[in-house]
């Protein structure tokens, strides 16, 4: 299954064309936030990117960003529009779906952080904060810092493609058990910033700026790979956040119970008791 991933197009029409004339090399498309540019523009802005997704037969799955709240103050809504982009084979905010054996998950902006299944792929606007894929310069970390914990907890999705932060300093993160990925927006380009994901052959590709493509492994680590990259300290807070998950769950864990967890983790990550 191939994948094409774009980000933050903020309603630049070229780098929707360019999608809709890509479009047919791709099993999937996914646009990660951000579709328009939130300014006095924007109702012929959605108009004109209607337009042109309609007009594009490879599925779709679509989530809402910061940029596309155009509803927010005026309706109590949100991102009303984008919803209303929703047909067969239209996938947005708040829908969960499979296709070609792979699940996915499009995540509202500004929503809570819900529960991931260990091999979903989510489409999510904000990355995991703490990551290199989330900040975003002089403009500060622009992760979320729920979806964080949940990914450090090992409790996050399998892949998170994502955006909002325009020129992170790397485009691919592992937090967790989740790969998170950000194309970036490349201002003044021909086209968007892109990444391609190769499921079957397990490989991501980014484009940029006309620079040479790159390539990363799209990875399946093992509980065991991801512990033994931590430090007992790092394994102490990861516990420490099992435990307030699991308080926030109603389920409290004896003293037994805590030792008993810590035990298990240290042998799996180092092998000793």
């Amino acid at each position: 299954m191939k994948i094409l991933h774009v980000t933050d197009l903020h309603g630049n029409l070229p780098w929707y064309h360019w999608l809709a004339r890509e479009a047919h090399r791709y099993d999937l498309i996914c646009l990660s936030g951000d579709l328009i540019e939130l300014n006095d523009s924007a109702p012929q802005q959605m108009a004109a990117i209607t337009e042109v997704l309609a007009g594009i037969r490879t599925p779709l799955a679509i989530c809402s960003g910061n940029h596309d709240m155009v509803h927010a103050r005026a309706q109590g809504g949100g991102a009303l529009w984008v919803s209303d982009l929703k047909r067969d084979g239209v996938w947005v905010d708040g829908d969960r779906f499979e296709l070609g054996g792979e699940k996915f998950y499009c995540h509202r902006w500004n929503e809570p952080i819900p529960h991931a299944e260990s091999e979903e792929i989510w489409i999510t606007h904000a990355p995991p904060e703490w990551s290199v894929v989330s900040w975003g310069g002089r403009g500060g970390d622009l992760g979320d810092h729920e979806f964080a914990l949940v990914c450090r907890a090992m409790r996050g999705p399998r892949i998170a493609l994502c955006g909002h932060a325009h020129t992170p300093p790397g485009w691919t993160a592992l937090v967790g058990r989740t790969q998170a990925f950000n194309p970036g927006h490349a201002t003044n380009a021909p086209e968007p910033a892109h990444i391609v994901l190769d499921l079957s052959l397990g490989v991501a590709i980014r484009h940029y700026l006309g620079r040479p493509p790159a390539a990363v492994q799209i990875e399946r680590p093992t509980a065991r790979d991801i512990l033994r990259k931590r430090s007992p300290q790092d394994l102490d807070r990861l516990l420490d956040l099992t435990v307030q998950n699991q308080k926030a769950e109603g389920h409290v864990l004896t003293a037994e119970e805590n030792a008993e967890v810590r035990r298990r983790l240290r042998k799996l990550a180092f092998g000793d008791e």
